[in-house]
């Protein structure tokens, strides 16, 4: 009978198997959902041309199945990529700064798609012929110091079309850059991290 009587526990040992067992379950399908979310795709897009908005660069984050844009000055773009560098890294606005331009690079460092077409319209054809050669050339150059520290999913797609009539240049830009949560978060991380340093 005292044999019997100690096999059945006083209350509070065994009931904790089945409550560790799910909280087991959430800490294992809460660790999925992290991975899940790391792994979904970012796509950032930049376009440029002057149809619509002339001198206005179009700017495009695909988080599916959100897709915010963004349209602003080429000016201000330039001067933006002219500005940096010459932030004060104490300063929390440089901080963030930092860590948003480290963020961008790391989600352009896979180039899913890269167009840049161009027309130069001139009545000489010496003129025409030598104004092409110098885009091919300036285009060559800018390629390849693009593709550093970056992989091309696709071949560019790289066009000069040289046409007869008033002098004339047009221009359209237009890229998509792949990457995903985990990388911008990191890169987050490390820009904030990288700036507290310095």
């Amino acid at each position: 009978m005292g044999a019997l009587g100690a096999t059945s526990p006083p209350g509070g040992g065994m009931p904790l198997e089945p409550s560790a067992g799910r909280w087991l379950g959430l800490a294992a399908l809460a660790l999925c959902a992290l991975c899940a979310l790391c792994a979904w795709p970012v796509r950032v897009g930049l376009h440029y041309g002057h149809g619509g908005a002339a001198g206005r660069v179009v700017v495009s984050v695909r988080l599916w199945p959100l897709t915010l844009r963004h349209s602003l000055s080429i000016t201000t773009l330039l001067s933006s990529i002219a500005s940096r560098g010459q932030g004060h890294p104490a300063h929390s606005a440089g901080r963030v700064a930092g860590a948003i331009r480290r963020a961008l690079l790391q989600a352009t460092r896979r180039v899913e798609r890269f167009e840049w077409k161009t027309r130069i319209t001139l009545s000489d054809a010496a003129s025409r012929c030598l104004g092409a050669g110098a885009l091919w050339a300036l285009k060559g150059t800018l390629i390849g110091l693009l593709a550093r520290g970056r992989t091309f999913l696709n071949p560019p797609v790289i066009e000069v079309d040289p046409q007869d009539g008033p002098p004339g240049l047009g221009v359209e830009l237009s890229c998509i850059f792949r990457s995903n949560v985990g990388e911008i978060i990191v890169a987050l991380l490390s820009g904030v991290l990288h700036s507290k340093k310095g």
